[in-house]
């Protein structure tokens, strides 16, 4: 029923895979050079992994490429309206069709994360090979836990919220997902400004319930323990009631893309 679906994210993981890839490539082969083995064997030792190293750093660059992988694909259903109606034989209600599109996407995204994670790791064991250490262990902290739990809950929160928005028009999901990128960045920016009337950045916090970023952005690291009560952040909730909140409005948004969706039906 999906398999198209299937096919268009196989080629966007390849190509994720790809660039990722030639991008890791180069940065071996740069570490490789006489001038960067010489400055990691005199600056790098046993002692910068003390612990073990904890896996908050890797999750985190894999949830930074994996984010830009969900607002990407986002446009599924937009794309579907692009086709002309089919007559099939064994006719699918509309809803089971957007749940086998939203379960095939959320795969994708998992996948990305993993390639990335797979990628990065690569390049850290060609690091410690330079400075001629062992690789260190591996320590799965809190911190991690958090950043993987909410740090894929927001990529998948941007992604619904992008299919909620695209999913009745024809053609128009590369607009919204641009438009997605410049709206959520400048009210998180409006959100920390001191400028505001106290009205207007109250309607500014209020828009933010809906912003990816929001939450994402009050996620703080101090030392090996994880802030979850952050003053200065957008909203100051614990870590883990910020991803429970980022998949509940993931859920919600994708029911609203799918009722949206069967609006163009005929």
């Amino acid at each position: 029923m999906n398999y198209v679906e299937i096919l268009r994210m196989r080629r966007n993981l390849i190509w994720l895979a790809g660039v990722l890839g030639a991008l890791c490539l180069i940065a071996m082969i740069s570490l490789n050079l006489n001038a960067g083995g010489m400055h990691l064997r005199m600056g790098m030792t046993h002692s910068h992994f003390d612990g073990g190293l904890d896996l908050a750093a890797l999750f985190g660059v894999g949830v930074a490429i994996t984010l830009i992988f969900a607002t990407i694909i986002g446009g599924t259903l937009s794309r579907e309206n692009e086709t002309p109606e089919m007559i099939r034989t064994k006719p699918f209600a509309r809803e089971q069709m957007a749940l086998s599109f939203f379960l095939t996407d959320l795969a994708a995204i998992l996948l990305a994360f993993v390639i990335t994670c797979a990628l990065v790791s690569i390049v850290l064991l060609d690091v410690c090979a330079i400075a001629g250490i062992a690789p260190p262990p591996l320590r799965f902290g809190p911190e991690a836990g958090v950043i993987l739990t909410l740090g894929l809950g927001v990529a998948f929160m941007w992604y619904a919220l992008v299919q909620a928005v695209s999913a009745g028009l024809k053609g128009r999901g590369g607009m919204v997902i641009g438009l997605s990128w410049a709206y959520f960045t400048i009210l998180v920016g409006l959100a920390h400004a001191t400028f505001l009337p106290g009205f207007v950045h109250e309607a500014i916090m209020l828009l933010n319930l809906l912003n990816p970023l929001a939450y994402m952005n009050s996620l703080t690291s101090h030392g090996d323990s994880l802030s979850t009560t952050v003053p200065n952040s957008i909203f100051a909730l614990d870590a883990w009631l910020r991803a429970a909140i980022v998949w509940a409005i993931s859920i919600a948004a994708c029911v609203v893309a799918t009722f949206n969706w069967k609006r163009l039906e005929f």
